[in-house]
């Protein structure tokens, strides 16, 4: 399927294999020898997972968080939590549904009151935090929280609350992964790998962002395009009216198609397939592509979007790489980082002399 890093699929011939083998040694190049500078432009759609593939880059190439990166993530988190449950509870009365009597007038001191609330969340507003979580018409409601806007894993700090509300706490790295912050403007991360500088460069996934993109086509060595596979049953936050995963592939077909991109490789991130594999158990992909005839079957849906990406992406000047991704499971990431050594080297393999 592609060209993904499956490498436990190779069903070559011996003898075919060793020919590749050393075709692949012969082939391997120095980038110190081509390249001053590696500069990935990372694209997609809004809450596809580029800001949390940039965060792993700052866990495996720059040292991790400092103290100060954690402090500010702790006052987003928490600012999150106090968000999102004010959705939950308006949720409450737009789906009709009930609480237990003792949570209602918390529940209407949190509207009343919630957005009073910056930093510290306070004692007695942790314990009413908690009441709610645990509410049957809160949980009832956050099953619809995606018709809410509220992000999919809003559940993972609703769960860790009174730790969360504590005066020391210091986010761990997955919390960090899985806070989701909009990207706004321009983000660019410079690092380095065996000596060769690298830059990535991101820009806001949301459409009054997108105009800026141009901006940062040129000279661009990648192109990596981050796909929420989950966002088959999601609506954008600009427009209630378009289905997230159609919008991210709209987008991918006119980016791809730029004449700046035309001898560009390519690697498109699946990601968020653990959500999908949850997701598609009750929802068919049909909803977001009508020809799509594979039923609940999450092998079917997720090869069906992986060659629609390919194809429509694919031409003779460049390849078109995939790889399925859970943005937060850093492992994964260091398997993207491989699969971009792979496809820089044959950029630069059949560029060679004109770099």
């Amino acid at each position: 399927m592609g060209n993904r890093p499956d490498y436990n699929h190779n069903h070559s011939s011996s003898k075919k294999k060793k020919k590749n083998q050393k075709k692949e040694k012969k082939e391997k190049i120095n980038l110190k020898d081509h390249l001053n500078q590696v500069k990935i432009l990372i694209l997609g759609a809004g809450d596809s997972g580029k800001s949390t593939f940039l965060k792993q880059v700052q866990i495996l190439y720059k040292n991790g968080f400092t103290n100060d990166d954690k402090s500010l993530f702790a006052s987003s988190i928490r600012q999150n939590i106090l968000e999102h449950m004010t959705e939950l509870v308006q949720g409450v009365e737009r789906f009709g549904i009930k609480l237990d009597d003792d949570n209602q007038e918390i529940a209407e001191n949190l509207l009343e009151n919630g957005s009073l609330i910056q930093g510290q969340i306070p004692s007695y507003l942790c314990d009413d935090l908690i009441r709610l979580w645990d509410d049957p018409g809160i949980k009832k409601v956050y099953t619809k929280r995606s018709e809410l806007q509220i992000p999919e894993n809003a559940g993972y700090y609703f769960d860790k609350i009174e730790e969360i509300s504590q005066e020391n706490y210091f986010p761990s790295d997955s919390d960090i992964l899985n806070c989701r912050i909009p990207t706004v403007g321009v983000k660019v991360m410079n690092f380095e790998i065996e000596g060769i500088p690298w830059k990535i460069v991101d820009v806001g996934g949301q459409r009054s962002e997108r105009r800026k993109w141009i901006n940062q086509f040129s000279d661009v060595t990648l192109l990596l395009y981050v796909v929420s596979t989950s966002g088959y049953t999601q609506l954008l936050y600009e427009d209630e009216n378009i289905n997230r995963l159609k919008e991210s592939f709209e987008l991918y077909k006119k980016t791809i198609k730029s004449t700046h991109f035309k001898k560009k490789n390519c690697i498109i991130l699946l990601n968020k397939i653990d959500l999908m594999k949850k997701k598609i158990k009750k929802k068919d992909l049909k909803i977001c592509f009508p020809k799509y005839k594979g039923g609940c079957d999450f092998n079917k849906a997720i090869e069906y979007i992986e060659n629609l990406y390919i194809k429509t992406g694919k031409n003779k000047k460049r390849k078109i790489f995939t790889i399925r991704t859970v943005g937060t499971n850093t492992p994964d990431i260091e398997s993207v980082f491989r699969l971009v050594s792979l496809a820089i080297d044959d950029y630069v393999i059949k560029n060679r002399g004109k770099l």
